[in-house]
């Protein structure tokens, strides 16, 4: 069974369709579809540059505590990347990780980047694929 998809379905659950109710009321298995072997499967993996395209204000860097800097930027891949701040990171890691693992995402812009605001309101971190 190692390339099958298998579904089970339960006779409560299943009580209108007789090819799948099991007189015992246990599950019974059945085989849906073919699914490639994981080794089969080529997954996209992208690293993501992470920079720090503006600062709210005339000032020169954040005002949280990692202090980050206009034009500071960060690579972000299977490790947290070193020197971001905490809080950035929270805002920024659902569109860096749906980025790493795809070619395109809808809502990205021009030419596959994403602008993420801190939970700060202070920075604003552009994010793009490395190609």
């Amino acid at each position: 069974m190692d390339s099958k998809a298998v579904i089970g379905c339960g006779a409560d659950a299943c009580a209108d369709q007789e090819i799948i109710k099991s007189p015992n009321r246990m599950p019974k298995i059945i085989f849906i579809e073919e699914i490639p072997r994981y080794e089969d499967r080529k997954m996209v993996v992208n690293r993501i540059k992470c920079e720090v395209i503006s600062i709210a204000g005339d000032r020169e860097a954040c005002i949280g505590a990692a202090k980050m800097k206009k034009g500071e930027s960060f690579i972000f891949e299977a490790r947290t990347p070193q020197g971001l701040c905490v809080r950035a990171f929270n805002a920024i890691f659902p569109s860096a990780f749906a980025m790493r693992f795809s070619d395109k995402m809808p809502w990205e812009k021009g030419d596959g980047y994403v602008d993420v605001t801190c939970p700060d309101g202070d920075i604003v971190i552009r994010l793009s694929r490395i190609k």
